[in-house]
């Protein structure tokens, strides 16, 4: 049986964006706290023509920036705005 979209697991840009906004975070304040800039943070959740993911590093310091740990990033999602 084919998965329809809705049963899908949220990809790593989404996952990354439902947490900045669950944690009433906003991409400045991300860059800030990680020492990057602006426009990564918007191209880790897909924004733009430019879509790239975190290096491994980098995902590790997000996850301990928004107080979660790797399982619980990956785990059950918070609810959508």
């Amino acid at each position: 049986m084919k998965r329809t979209t809705t049963d899908e697991a949220p990809d790593l840009h989404e996952r990354i964006k439902r947490w900045r906004v669950a944690k009433k975070l906003s991409q400045t304040q991300i860059a800030e706290g990680l020492g990057i800039t602006v426009s990564a943070v918007s191209y880790w959740e897909g924004g733009g023509k430019k879509r790239t993911s975190p290096s491994h590093e980098n995902l590790a310091r997000l996850v301990e920036f928004l107080g979660l740990t790797i399982p619980r990033f990956y785990g059950r999602l918070p609810e959508a705005p």
